[in-house]
């Protein structure tokens, strides 16, 4: 009867009310600010202004591939726009590049331009974006609009009055196909040191743009869609002095360390990669919403939505002038863990005090277990944590296993299906059914007993991602624990038989929880969608799926309200398993590839902005290859059509070997069913450069074809190996061009007009010099002195007897990445 009274039964409800109006919050904030239009002051930013530079840079149509030819007239509106319209010297930085970061090279040619500050010496501001795009579309949004937005600063710059320091404008090239214009500017180096002992020095490989020496501080701005707020996504080195800028002076700041942290952790890049390595200190920017438009020909203007556009330059024009302006652009601070509260504010602090913010959090916890244990009333407190710590468990392991369950029977095969709403649902409800099931179950725990226990195991969770190199994910465990320790403290010290007390001690940690991970989660979908990541062979399932394992995580602070009585969990169990059961019926049902119907009709339909329109990915290519006979027979010639699916698997198989990772039995699209050849599934590699599973169909080969070339040949000894050089020519005057070596016979090292490539296994050049591609290759002497190489050449889009397949892929689908639809010839050699 001595024990404190928990909260009473209405506290959930105004709990889940709080949940549900602070996340519509948190998702309305993330809408991009609404267009400025083209009469605003010349000195703000405006997105109907910079359309216009994107329309011109888009031009007549067609992708700007590297050495494509949209890709030289784009680069002779930048001149011409920075020459005429903006009153700049520009410079076009040509040179051929080979890549150490990817098996690459290609010749590239970047556009430069300088906004001379009043104060010249001091290290300026470098601005980035890509005017190159993938052979797949537009590029509207990667990277038109980050080309199209440094126009539209640069003229606002030229229209304010004169900065302090110098900004430079950096429009590169060869993005897409390895950082190559980037890397042309900032030069490729390698650390080598002259013998054992010694200091290592920086080499340079090939020599960065006198500019470099200027550059104080880089921004990058890019696209991963065609929608959605501009994040601010990474940081380079020594960047707080930059984010602490950014805070004071972007009025809709979106960031977050933890955007920063998991980035650093993927395997993605862009051109800020090239100068992080370079210890510049740098921001980068990027809308990610719309993906399922990324790298695909629904990436042009009909899609792309100018609110975003706007967003990029409402953050970044402020941004800049402040930087221009200032005494120095770095500085010693320390490194910080920061994050946005609703687009209004950026909260801060230094990194180095995450774990006194949870070690705070933990011992306000202890002080209030101590206060609710006085009076006699440990026994009962024991108790009441024991039986919390059997219901947390529950908790999650129910919320893990039904959700994961449920996904393995209707998990769509991809991460962005037309329709995503009944797996959210799903995903959402079950979290929440497992909890009140848990609480249920672990009724006795009482409210205080899962309290202490769930804002415990959060505070120890905080603690040790404080702790590690996930400390930008900080802020998520640190703030909550201290609303719940202050709320708890308050309750359990300001009056024991006051139910209103302990309700804020229950109600507080929500709230703050709900603010900060709202917004949170529609990120996640918008850069995760519902990803299904493959688990080990010996895993219970095939697969995790990303949203059931985090749902959890939303409904754990409801946990303590749950456990109480009378608080309402039966209803909530069962409306929730409801909820669970028709989001399940529909998900069986939704459509995963979806077209907006103008598009199946007309695929250069124009649309509005969000049509939701998510194609079936699968690049088409045909591939001819030629087998010498030797003896002087003439060589064997094959030809077939192939499609390459984008998504080959479904993660949530029955038979993870039939469907993980190779893909049999994978049905067709069903655009293949009208095909005027039928397709059969090719499950084996049918070269070095393709991943299966493929469809292939036989095709008639084409008459007076030829395949790449090796000329010039020379080989001769070389220590205790052999050198080999050549070069590697496409008759047909092909530009992109490559060479594979079967593994365990790959070459020691491999040259490329001179330059050292990274990767010995493989080369692409993505435009090549018209006289072919000088290679130079040094093998081992080993067991088997002859070694294959295979060589193919390229050439975009298929030949004309391909046209039927390319309009019936394109009624339901697009291709996408970097190459795009293919034409191939390929054949092998012997050294």
């Amino acid at each position: 009867p001595l024990a404190p009274r928990a909260p009473r039964g209405g506290a959930l409800a105004l709990a889940l009310a709080l949940c549900a109006g602070l996340g519509l919050l948190g998702a309305w904030r993330l809408e991009p600010p609404g267009v400025v239009g083209a009469s605003a002051d010349p000195s703000e930013f405006s997105a109907q202004r910079a359309r216009v530079y994107l329309e011109g840079l888009i031009g007549s149509g067609g992708t700007r591939a590297l050495g494509g030819e949209a890709n030289a007239r784009a680069r002779d509106y930048l001149v011409a726009t920075l020459r005429d319209e903006l009153g700049l010297e520009p410079e076009v930085q040509e040179r051929f590049v080979v890549s150490r970061r990817f098996p690459c090279s290609g010749l590239v040619k970047n556009v430069l331009a300088e906004l001379p500050g009043s104060e010249p010496a001091l290290p300026g501001i470098l601005l980035v974006a890509h005017y190159d795009c993938v052979g797949s579309g537009q590029g509207a949004g990667d990277d038109g609009s980050g080309v199209a937005a440094l126009l539209e600063i640069a003229r606002a710059l030229r229209a304010s009055p004169q900065a302090r320091r110098s900004v430079f404008l950096l429009f590169s090239d060869g993005e897409e196909t390895g950082l190559l214009g980037a890397e042309a500017f900032a030069g490729i180096y390698e650390q080598t040191r002259a013998k054992e002992g010694a200091e290592s020095q920086e080499v340079a490989l090939l020599p960065g743009h006198p500019w470099m020496e200027r550059i104080g501080a880089v921004i990058n701005l890019e696209a991963r869609g065609t929608r959605g707020p501009s994040l601010m996504f990474q940081t380079g080195p020594q960047s707080a002095h930059l984010v602490s800028a950014l805070a004071a002076h972007a009025p809709r700041p979106v960031l977050g360390s933890s955007f920063s942290t998991v980035y650093e952790k993927l395997p993605n890049d862009t051109d800020l990669s090239v100068f992080k390595d370079r210890g510049i200190p740098g921001l980068n920017f990027a809308f990610i919403g719309g993906v399922e438009h990324y790298h695909t020909a629904l990436d042009d203007l009909a899609h792309l939505d100018l609110r975003s556009l706007q967003h990029h330059g409402t953050n970044a024009l402020p941004l800049i002038k402040a930087l221009a302006a200032e005494a120095q652009t770095s500085s010693a601070e320390p490194d910080w863990v920061y994050f946005d509260l609703l687009s209004k504010v950026v909260v801060r602090w230094p990194a180095a005090l995450s774990p006194a913010l949870c070690g705070l959090g933990l011992a306000l916890l202890l002080a209030s277990a101590a206060l609710l244990a006085r009076g006699g009333q440990l026994a009962w407190l024991a108790r009441s944590v024991a039986w919390g710590l059997l219901g947390l468990a529950l908790c999650a392991g129910f919320g893990l296993a039904c959700g994961q369950f449920a996904a393995s029977r209707s998990w769509p095969a991809i991460p962005f299906p037309a329709e995503p709403t009944p797996w959210l649902v799903l995903s959402f409800g079950l979290a929440l059914s497992a909890a009140a099931l848990a609480a249920q179950l672990a009724e006795r725990a009482g409210f205080w007993g899962a309290w202490l226990v769930t804002w415990g195991a959060w505070g120890a969770l905080g603690l040790a991602v404080s702790l590690s190199s996930w400390v930008g994910f900080s802020y998520l465990f640190a703030l909550p624990l201290l609303a719940a320790g202050i709320g708890g403290l308050i309750a359990a010290a300001g009056g024991r038989a006051r139910p209103g007390l302990a309700a804020l001690a229950g109600i507080l940690p929500v709230a703050v929880a709900a603010l900060i991970l709202a917004p949170l989660f529609v990120l996640i979908y918008q850069a995760m969608g519902l990803t299904a990541f493959p688990l080990p062979a010996e895993a219970r399932w095939p697969a995790l799926a990303l949203f059931p394992a985090v749902a959890i995580l939303a409904a754990i602070p409801l946990f303590p309200l749950l456990c109480q009585r009378g608080a309402g969990r039966g209803a909530l169990l069962f409306t929730s398993l409801g909820f669970s059961l028709l989001a399940g019926l529909a998900a069986s049902s939704a459509e995963v590839h979806a077209l907006h119907p103008a598009r199946a009709v007309d695929p250069q339909a124009q649309l509005p902005g969000q049509s939701g329109d998510v194609p079936y990915r699968g690049n088409l290519a045909f591939l001819q290859t030629f087998e010498d006979q030797g003896g002087g027979e003439p060589p064997l010639i094959d030809a077939g059509w192939y499609l390459f699916p984008a998504f080959p698997f479904a993660p949530y198989a029955q038979d993870k070997e039939e469907a993980y990772p190779r893909g049999r039995g994978l049905p067709p699209p069903a655009f293949l069913r009208s095909a005027p050849s039928p397709f059969a599934q090719e499950v084996e590699r049918p070269l070095g450069w393709q991943l299966p599973p493929a469809f292939r169909a036989q095709a008639q080969p084409l008459s007076g074809a030829e395949p790449p070339r090796l000329e010039d040949y020379e080989l001769e000894a070389h220590g205790e190996g052999r050198l080999v050089r050549f070069r590697l020519r496409s008759p047909r005057g092909a530009r992109i061009l490559a060479l594979f070596f079967p593994a365990g016979q790959q070459p020691q090292t491999l040259r490329v007009e001179g330059k050292l490539a990274g990767s010995s296994g493989g080369h692409w050049c993505f435009n090549a010099p018209s006289e072919g591609l000088r290679v130079e290759l040094f093998f081992r002497e080993g067991k088997q002195p002859s070694v294959p190489v295979q060589v193919i050449d390229a050439t975009p889009g298929l030949p004309r007897s391909g046209a039927v397949l390319q309009a019936l892929r394109d009624t339901e689908g697009s291709p996408t990445t970097k190459t795009a639809d293919l034409h191939v010839h390929a054949t092998s050699y012997t050294f």
